[in-house]
């Protein structure tokens, strides 16, 4: 199975999110994308309801969160998303079932362990 195959099968089980280093963030249709450098006020939305969450539940169709390379920051830094993939939700704000939660990247090695144990890596 190739990577493109193996990344298909995750979106279509999406029981966890999911780890790419092939696909650009913007080559994801119908997706919602968050740069990695987004300030921790406007993830949670200390500011009320975080705009990215509302472009996420405008309707019900399918969409996809890309988190932007997450291994361009630090580490330390990279653990302000650790609610958000391990719980699908950051403060009282759920992400849709529907919504299927991505990593892009471009390099893997740049992950925290931490984040890395929630993910499903798209590797050969």
């Amino acid at each position: 199975m190739d990577k493109k195959e193996l990344f298909i099968s995750y979106v279509k089980a999406n029981v966890a999110p999911i780890l790419v280093d092939f696909i650009s963030a913007y080559d994801i249709p119908n997706s919602v994308i968050v740069d990695s450098n987004i300030s921790l006020s406007d993830l949670v939305g200390d500011n009320g309801v975080p705009s990215w969450y509302l472009d996420l539940t405008c309707d019900s169709s399918s969409k996809f969160l890309v988190i932007n390379n997450i291994d361009l920051i630090s580490k330390e830094e990279q653990l302000k998303f650790i609610e958000l993939l391990k719980d699908r939700e950051v403060c009282e704000y759920k992400i849709p079932d529907n919504v299927v939660i991505v990593l892009c990247v471009s390099n893997k090695g740049n992950i925290d362990e931490r984040i890395y144990s929630l993910v499903a890596d798209v590797r050969d």
